[in-house]
């Protein structure tokens, strides 16, 4: 099993969802699919995440910034322009990003070319399913490093997920990318845990199999 545990930072993350249900005498196809453009700071070892997302869902924007600490159990739902935050339970729990340790190599490849050095990069595909999830995937990490490339999945009821990692940056920038804001120190929890987290369950979790 390989794992990467440092920060990394993510800029674009292409989703879409495909769906066919037979019906009758003919078959009803249903079709929904949106984007995410999201930049995130990843920490292992901490187990913390903290993603600004902006979404794009039939031609309606939204704007998401969450931090997760999953230590602490506690989600953290910021508008600055606001100065609000909601603060929920998070009992979800940390998984880290990294290839499952039963996924299978399919091959290694080189992404552009091996003509000249700079010209390409190498990497390797993977592909599992994770049975309790009814999903199956395809991983593709970069051979020196292990950093996520993309993750191609299919959910069953849910469709086909994709995602693409891009401009990635190793280390810690900003420590402070994890700590609240002031004003959501008199944030008060929330009884129920938030479900629709479009970072969580659309992009890292779903993308590398925990949605």
């Amino acid at each position: 099993m390989r794992s990467i545990n440092q920060t990394h930072r993510m800029k674009v993350c292409l989703i879409s969802f495909h769906s066919f249900s037979p019906h009758a005498r003919c078959l009803r196809v249903s079709w929904w699919k949106f984007v995410a453009y999201e930049r995130f700071s990843y920490d292992a070892l901490g187990q913390q995440i903290h993603v600004r997302a902006l979404i794009v869902d039939h031609n309606q924007t939204s704007f998401v910034d969450l931090l997760l600490l999953y230590k602490e159990g506690v989600s953290y739902e910021i508008s600055y322009q606001n100065q609000t935050c909601k603060k929920a339970p998070l009992k979800t729990p940390f998984r880290p990003i990294e290839i499952p340790p039963d996924a299978k190599l399919q091959g290694e490849v080189v992404l552009g070319s091996s003509s000249a050095p700079g010209m390409g990069v190498l990497v390797n595909s993977w592909t599992g399913a994770v049975p309790e999830l009814k999903a199956k995937y395809l991983l593709t990490f970069t051979e020196f490093g292990c950093l996520p490339i993309s993750s191609l999945n299919h959910v069953e009821n849910v469709g086909l997920i994709l995602t693409s990692f891009y401009d990635l940056v190793i280390g810690i920038e900003d420590p402070n990318e994890f700590i609240p804001p002031p004003f959501c120190e008199k944030a008060e929890l929330q009884q129920t845990e938030k479900t629709a987290v479009p970072f969580l369950g659309a992009c890292i979790i779903c993308s590398l199999l925990s949605c």
